[in-house]
């Protein structure tokens, strides 16, 4: 089936490590709070060097003590609240700074993972929502997470984050939407006959609503209805369905896959133009929302001190230099990779209209180049020495995967600390099991944004 690809959300499954970066006005000393756990000497280490070469005020650094802790990885949300949250949000208040500060930068050793249940309670959540939450995502969504309103699990909860544009959408209205929720619930059962006369019904009133043809033809191609499933897909594609990849791989359509008039129609689609909306500053009182970073992990299989405060001092470095590098989108067939894909060559033309060099390519990680500016990998476990390429100061490298960012000793997978060991400045993961849905990621236009100007928090 077609899952309909919403506009991106700010996850809450997010781990974010960088210095503040460049060239943005709009984000500066004076608006970053500096949040350390002053019964550590790592998280001292890191802040204080942080705060020398950003030059942050004295009043925006804010000391927690944390020592009660029973680990620095994770804490339960009431938790968080009364040690991390309240506490910071009270002295920022205390200190005349409301109206000023608009992002909260931790230290290490301050605890990324949160568990939610208390504020979950008996309710049922998705499958692809899980009770753990990230440091930077509840304090981002920090007024839901005060109100104990779980809401800050939704994937469409972030209305600052720039959107992805493509044709407009047909309207429904709301028997139309309870219809449609039917429809995917019957779906979900595999009862294909029942979900289809339902989508029938929808799709004469919405004839170009691609996502609902395209469904139509997953159940009718299911329920060994070949010529009938090739009609409602022809009429999905004609009517702005463009995820050709999707199409061809999609196991509900297997039964078509060897047609000739499925190949064709793949080999024919062409992805509409895309636009996103332009970068706009942040400020906390406007938007509602309180930007939030890690400033670097110690613990577990986190980075270094020393590894942290060279990433801060080369990211420094590198302000205000742009240097000439490449923007990499890689390509492999991993859903990790297939999941972003639909952006990749729209990204990168943007880019390039900036005077950006940006390259999709086919592979795990860039292979021998010394000019990586910029990565956006899909794959699950990497070794960046062997690639033999080199990350430039400034950088922003992720992966899309389900255990970057969980930082405890034998996490799984490879964890974004390694790109910051390699030279990035900035990478984010998620603390708990994502799905590859892309609205838990960064778009392929983060980097559009950062190449005009955006810092590095603003733009993820």
């Amino acid at each position: 089936m077609h899952a309909m690809r919403q506009p991106t959300r700010f996850r809450v499954g997010v781990l974010i490590l960088f210095s503040l970066a460049s060239h943005a006005a709009a984000l500066g000393p004076q608006n970053t709070a500096v949040v350390v756990n002053a019964d550590s000497f790592a998280s001292r280490a890191i802040a204080n060097e942080f705060v020398a070469l950003r030059d942050i005020p004295d009043a925006n650094v804010i000391e927690l003590h944390l020592a009660q802790l029973a680990n620095f990885e994770q804490i339960n949300v009431e938790e968080f609240r009364k040690l991390i949250l309240q506490p910071v949000l009270e002295a920022i208040k205390a200190r005349g700074l409301t109206d000023q500060i608009d992002c909260i930068a931790y230290s290490s050793d301050i605890p990324y993972a949160i568990q939610v249940n208390e504020d979950v309670h008996d309710k049922k959540l998705p499958q692809v929502i899980t009770p753990v939450a990230s440091l930077n995502g509840l304090t981002y969504l920090y007024k839901q997470t005060l109100a104990k309103d779980i809401n800050y699990l939704d994937l469409s909860t972030n209305h600052y984050a720039g959107r992805v544009m493509t044709p407009q959408r047909e309207r429904f209205n709301d028997a139309d939407r309870q219809q449609t929720r039917i429809a995917l619930s019957l779906v979900k059962e595999k009862k294909w006959p029942e979900a289809a006369s339902i989508l029938k019904d929808l799709v004469k009133d919405h004839p170009k609503a691609h996502e609902l043809q395209y469904d139509l033809a997953c159940c009718l191609a299911q329920d060994n209805k070949p010529d009938e499933a090739m009609t409602a897909l022809t009429a999905a594609v004609a009517a702005g369905f463009w995820d050709a990849g999707h199409m061809r791989d999609d196991d509900d359509l297997k039964s078509l896959h060897d047609r000739k008039d499925f190949k064709d129609l793949v080999g024919k689609i062409k992805p509409p133009p895309m636009d996103v909306q332009p970068p706009h500053a942040f400020h906390s009182a406007k938007e509602g929302y309180m930007l939030s970073i890690m400033l670097g992990v110690t613990s577990g299989r986190g980075n270094s001190v020393t590894e942290v405060l060279d990433c801060l001092r080369r990211s420094k470095a590198a302000d205000g230099s742009w240097p000439k590098g490449t923007i990499f989108y890689m390509i492999n067939g991993d859903v990790r990779s297939t999941t972003r894909q639909w952006g990749f060559q729209a990204a990168a033309d943007a880019l390039q209209k900036l005077g950006i060099n940006a390259e999709p390519v086919k592979g795990v990680l860039p292979e021998h180049r010394s000019d990586v500016a910029g990565a956006m990998v899909g794959i699950s476990d990497f070794d960046w020495p062997k690639s033999a390429s080199i990350i430039l100061p400034g950088a922003i490298c992720e992966h899309l995967t389900s255990l970057g960012g969980v930082m405890v000793n034998n996490g799984g997978q490879t964890p974004i600390s390694e790109f910051i060991r390699r030279g990035a400045s900035g990478s984010s993961g998620t603390v708990t099991e994502p799905y590859a849905l892309q609205q838990k990621f960064p778009t392929p236009f983060i980097h559009w944004y950062y190449a005009q100007g955006c810092t590095l928090i603003e733009s993820f």
